[in-house]
């Protein structure tokens, strides 16, 4: 068999799974025009709300395009 995982996987939990089909940062932006000051990621104590998270992850990449960075 191709994935032996498989065989170890509860009844109930499915082999395969539907993704959406939009983009990553879609499901940013629309957690924070939701949920604006929701924590979005803690990590070593320190927490960044939707709202910080989307401002930064924007400023990344324009970043990336200012330095000529492409798709």
């Amino acid at each position: 068999q191709k994935r032996p995982w498989l065989l170890h996987y509860e009844d109930d939990v499915p082999h395969t799974m539907r993704y959406p089909t939009q983009p990553l940062f879609t499901f940013l932006d629309i957690a924070a025009r939701r949920f604006p000051n929701a924590v979005a990621t803690m990590f070593f104590g320190s927490t960044l709300s939707y709202r910080s998270l989307r401002r930064q992850a924007n400023r990344f990449a324009n970043g990336l395009t200012a330095a000529g960075i492409k798709k």
